[in-house]
């Protein structure tokens, strides 16, 4: 008996590396149609991405970006140095809790997240299209894809620690 292309689809063992790699072709798009917008102001794809998430978040710190973007501390802090070198984001040390250091846009900063926000806008106007018309949906898929991504990085990072045990 042959199987139909859904019933592999379904009972395949691999789905994690077929999803994993649609997330990687997303990734990869993603990052290319960002590049052109950020380097206009001189920032890489990752660089745009930390100002947006300190604009988005209410108190930002390394700890939260590294957090959220699931990278390095040593490497969110050290462009995040350089983000403050070039004017983008200011840096300090929380006054209750010195190990936390606080970022702040600059006024540059806040130019650049609302040109790259405007830019993109402008050359993809589909994904505003989309979000006005779904709004709703649009939110909801997003939460459960970051639930969904919270529990699969979990289940990984379970996994890899059992196996260093054994």
């Amino acid at each position: 008996m042959t199987e139909t292309n859904t019933e592999k689809d379904i009972e395949s063992p691999c789905i994690f590396l077929e999803s994993l790699a649609e997330l990687l072709r997303l990734k990869t798009n993603a990052e290319r149609a960002i590049y052109p917008v950020a380097q206009k102001y001189g920032l890489t794809p990752v660089q745009a991405i930390i100002l947006h998430l300190i604009y988005e978040s209410e108190t930002p710190t390394v700890s939260t970006v590294f957090r959220t973007l699931d990278l390095n501390q040593g490497n969110v802090s050290s462009t995040c140095k350089k983000l403050e070198s070039a004017g983008y984001i200011s840096r300090r040390r929380c006054e209750n809790d010195e190990r936390r250091v606080v970022l702040t846009l600059t006024e540059k900063g806040l130019g650049a997240v609302s040109g790259i926000g405007s830019e993109v806008a402008m050359r993809y106007p589909f994904f505003k299209t989309v979000y006005e018309e779904d709004a709703s949906l649009a939110k909801e898929c997003v939460a459960a894809f970051r639930a969904l991504a919270a529990k699969l990085n979990q289940m990984i990072l379970d996994c890899e620690g059992s196996d260093s045990n054994a």
